[in-house]
């Protein structure tokens, strides 16, 4: 089944509210206060349709991971971040987000999954952001053998197991999903800081083997 027909209930939701609340709007016996309660209401099911539509496009997006040919190649992952940095520019902007970049390796692995996962760490970064403006350090450590890499927010946190992607939502699991493609793993765990999270995952190094150290990219 596509996204279409899934969307299609959807749909019909949208114009049965977008009818009801031109009824509201048009009711002139209703007092101001009673219009708004109303119109409330109709808001309430707009942004309930708009999450479902995002659900099932995570799910979607979740159930294609390695059913197709995975195409590998050497891919950078900072050039990967920066892409995924101007493809949420206007969203980061909105939030006012920081973004600091250490040097990241060069992987072997599939370009889109990749752009997917930071892609969907980032947006979670300014979904589960705090009363601070979200910042944002990624950042990562060779041993040798594997590549560690780090995401850091200074969010609302998470709590829980290393294994459970139940509150984390669809779009951390895809990111699980893609790691554990590429033969890694992935995990969460709270911040140093005691507040935000740590979005870890390490990948063994199939490639030659780069240089990992501290340098500051910014986005505002």
């Amino acid at each position: 089944m596509g996204s279409q027909a899934l969307k299609n209930p959807l749909n019909t939701i949208v114009r049965q509210a977008d009818c009801l609340q031109a009824r509201i709007e048009l009711a002139r016996s209703d007092s101001l206060e009673d219009r708004q309660s109303k119109l409330k209401i109709v808001q309430g099911v707009h942004q309930a349709v708009a999450r479902m539509r995002e659900l099932i496009d995570n799910i979607l997006d979740y159930s294609k991971i390695g059913r197709e040919t995975v195409v590998c190649e050497d891919i950078d992952l900072g050039a990967i971040v920066k892409q995924v940095l101007h493809n949420l520019e206007w969203a980061i902007q909105d939030v006012d987000m920081n973004v600091e970049m250490g040097n990241l390796p060069t992987l072997y692995g599939n370009r889109s999954y990749f752009v997917q996962l930071f892609q969907n760490l980032l947006e979670n970064a300014i979904k589960h952001r705090g009363h601070e403006a979200p910042h944002v350090k990624i950042s990562s450590t060779f041993d040798g053998e594997y590549y560690r890499v780090v995401l850091e927010d200074n969010g609302s946190g998470h709590s829980f197991s290393e294994n459970d992607d139940t509150q984390s939502g669809v779009g951390v699991a895809i990111c699980r999903k893609v790691v554990e493609l590429h033969g890694g793993r992935f995990w969460i765990e709270a911040a140093k800081e005691g507040r935000g999270s740590r979005y870890c995952f390490t990948i063994e190094d199939d490639s030659a083997k780069a240089e990992v150290g501290d340098t500051a990219l910014g986005a505002s």
